[in-house]
């Protein structure tokens, strides 16, 4: 039983990590996960209230609904952590961006300018 549960869904993979080992570790909880669910043995595994993801439907009840939590410990500490909603911020990456696409355009126009008239004047002598 100590086997089943060390492989909980709190899944969150470091950086650092080795991308095929984490990937791997994630397999072998889902075979040992459905091998127990094959034998009828699902009383080993614990279910949780509202599955083993925090979806989007899943985050917005916490707080009304009392059994629901967070089923990600990284998911709930970047939550916590994330600080006061600013819509200046919001705005002022957009108008960012959207800057610097304009600018990214007009270089390209620019640069095509360019080369045609440098044809052009290819052309001419």
């Amino acid at each position: 039983m100590d086997y089943v549960h060390k492989f909980g869904s709190d899944f969150s993979p470091e950086p650092d990590d080795d991308v095929m080992e984490s990937i791997f570790k994630q397999y072998e909880r889902i075979i040992v996960e459905s091998l127990i669910t094959s034998f009828g043995l699902d009383f080993l595994v614990k279910d949780r209230h509202g599955g083993d993801a925090d979806t989007i439907n899943n985050v917005r009840k916490i707080g009304s609904d009392p059994q629901m939590v967070y089923k990600n410990k990284v998911n709930e500490d970047a939550y916590n952590n994330r600080g006061k909603y600013n819509d200046r911020d919001y705005k002022r990456i957009l108008i960012t961006k959207r800057c610097n696409t304009q600018r990214e355009m007009i270089i390209a126009r620019l640069a095509e300018q360019l080369r045609m008239l440098i044809l052009e004047a290819s052309c001419i002598s």
